[in-house]
């Protein structure tokens, strides 16, 4: 989740080093499987969390070079660095 103004994937300043400009605020991640489409992300409004990815985590490591978290919905246990 995005706390400030400015926080996002891709962020241009059209006049270095003010008027900041959030061009990608976030991505919708879903696995495609047989049985359907499975989202990974998920969103917090007020008295709602939508969709509901948090429940496929499995896992999750806060390492010195980055974090590493990991989903598991049978057959399959992806990844994501």
């Amino acid at each position: 989740m995005n706390t400030r103004r400015y926080h996002g994937l891709l962020v241009a300043s059209l006049h270095p080093p003010v008027a900041r400009v959030v061009t990608l605020a976030r991505l919708e991640e879903t696995a495609f499987t047989s049985q359907g489409p499975v989202p990974l992300s998920v969103n917090q409004y007020p008295n709602a969390l939508h969709p509901d990815g948090y429940r496929w985590l499995a896992h999750f490591f806060n390492g010195p070079t980055g974090g590493t978290s990991g989903a598991s919905f049978a057959p399959m246990r992806p990844a994501k660095r």
